[in-house]
């Protein structure tokens, strides 16, 4: 999905849904699922070449748990802010061709898990909130480069940065469906492998920059709001 169609479709929800909030402060728990296009830049410096992995799309489902905040802004909407730990399951595991010094190297890029800690800020325009979360987050995962003449492992996490607007939209007392586009990119990170020409060995450093951008829906339960006779009820 492009990033305009994603923003006017938000906004398009937005202006439609109006009368009752479907904001609710106090804590919240859901389930996130999507699509998510991850890439890396890998670049060996010393010989000056550089290039990119690509995985194709691959599926991801995470939990998230909040905490929201509900005050009267100035311009008489009801503001929200908080803050959201989330963890999500990741499903990437690609590998690519790598030419290093015109040695032919495999690269393998593995990711299974990510964890994010980020601030909420939004409003609520009716039975649709808009919302923008923004922090960090921390992958984990693995990569392998390895061939004729190049041979490394790097089983480091890396530390990122992550933006995520989205909209909330009511669909009981205490449940919401939950809308999200995420961008994340993550700390070039170097790494030694040990490249063998055939004449002699010399270590050479590597260098890692992850990113990821996904789609996600998902479902909200919002506690002390009803309890669980009010995940279908109206209000």
């Amino acid at each position: 999905m492009k990033k305009p169609s994603t923003i006017c479709c938000a906004l398009a929800l937005i202006g439609i849904c109006g009368g009752q909030s479907a904001a609710a402060e106090g804590l919240r728990l859901g389930v996130l699922a999507g699509v998510e296009q991850w890439d890396m830049d890998i670049s060996v410096p010393i010989l000056n070449r550089s290039d990119r992995l690509e995985p194709s799309a691959t599926p991801a489902i995470g939990v998230v748990g909040q905490y929201l905040f509900t005050a009267e802004s100035p311009t008489e909407r009801t503001m929200l802010v908080g803050f959201e730990a989330g963890f999500s399951v990741e499903n990437v595991s690609h590998t690519q061709g790598f030419d290093v010094a015109d040695i032919p190297v495999d690269v393998e890029a593995d990711i299974p898990w990510s964890f994010d800690v980020l601030w909420l800020l939004g409003y609520d325009f009716g039975r649709v909130s808009a919302v923008l979360g923004g922090g960090g987050s921390y992958m984990g995962g693995e990569l392998t480069a390895s061939g004729a003449g190049l041979s490394a492992t790097d089983e480091n996490t890396h530390l990122g940065w992550k933006l995520t607007p989205g909209v909330e939209i009511e669909l009981s007392e205490s449940s919401a469906l939950l809308v999200r586009v995420n961008y994340a990119i993550y700390q070039s990170k170097k790494y030694t492998g040990a490249l063998n020409t055939g004449i002699s060995s010399t270590n050479v450093d590597i260098e890692i920059a992850p990113r990821v951008f996904d789609v996600r829906v998902g479902w909200i339960y919002k506690f002390g709001s009803g309890g669980l006779t009010g995940l279908f009820g109206r209000r």
